[in-house]
């Protein structure tokens, strides 16, 4: 049977893979990104990767990550790259697990939750000890039933988000808002509302994508526990972050509940937003 010739490399997937071989020049490689005589396009995915091993660098092995990374449309899709790294034995079940904390992959998380740290495993970074912390309390949070106990794993939980925040982890921030909301209705409600609107304020301090985040895993818990007790200028950055045609949606659904309490103060907000706009 005759041999099918490999496709040879596009000039982006050879500066890729030569970057991927030796990233620990990235921030060198970011200063003279513009002067590399490849395209718009190239440079692009250069600048995914570069953000990939500089997100990721503390759980990655120092070789052979490039002969593991999942692009897909110039975008590394980190939760497949890990999968790889471990099918090739190059990192253990215990920090694949860790890693899919990061990149948001529930599914394989829950599918490692029993793996076990290895006996000659280094020490765990900084970033590594938080992934652990989070994965014990995701773990606790299953199983308690007691409150006082449930409250301490969602505050540490929140703690851990507000830092995933600071870490640039965007993914890992949808994960443990998903997990944070999954037993809302077990938690004393107060303190579930305090929770909600400290990760409101720490996404308002940190931007836009934030603010997108919560509204795409949270807008709910936003409206129903923020918004009734946030004043309109604390409000504004959130409501720039939707877009007009969310707020529209937003109104008609006000519209429908006019009976429910708060909502004249909601439609007044909006409305006077999209008047100034």
């Amino acid at each position: 049977m005759p041999r099918v010739p490999r496709q040879p490399l596009s000039l982006a997937d050879c500066a890729l893979k030569q970057i991927c071989a030796d990233h620990n020049n990235l921030e060198k490689l970011l200063t003279v990104i513009e002067d590399l005589n490849i395209t718009y396009t190239a440079k692009q995915q250069i600048r995914k990767v570069a953000d990939f091993y500089q997100q990721f660098q503390f759980i990655l092995p120092k070789t052979q990550v490039h002969s593991c990374l999942h692009i897909k449309d110039g975008v590394v899709k980190a939760d497949l790259t890990f999968l790889n790294l471990y099918r090739k034995k190059l990192i253990s079940c215990y920090k694949l697990h860790l890693s899919m904390i990061v990149c948001g992959n529930e599914q394989l998380f829950n599918a490692t939750k029993h793996a076990r740290r290895l006996q000659g495993d280094r020490e765990l970074q900084r970033q590594e000890g938080e992934l652990k912390t989070v994965s014990d309390a995701i773990k606790q949070l299953e199983l308690l039933h007691n409150r006082p106990e449930m409250t301490n794993c969602l505050i540490n939980l929140t703690l851990s988000l507000k830092q995933f925040m600071d870490y640039g982890w965007l993914d890992g921030v949808r994960f443990l808002l998903k997990v944070i909301r999954k037993r809302k209705d077990d938690h004393e409600a107060q303190t579930f509302q305090t929770v909600i609107n400290i990760i409101f304020g720490k996404a308002g301090t940190k931007g836009k994508k934030w603010l997108r985040v919560m509204a795409l895993e949270a807008g709910d818990l936003v409206m129903d526990l923020v918004w009734r007790s946030t004043n309109f200028y604390l409000m504004k950055p959130y409501f720039e972050a939707l877009g007009r045609r969310e707020l529209e949606r937003h109104i008609e659904m006000l519209k429908a509940k006019a009976e429910e309490p708060k909502v004249e103060k909601k439609l007044e907000d909006l409305e006077r937003f999209l008047a100034e706009r």
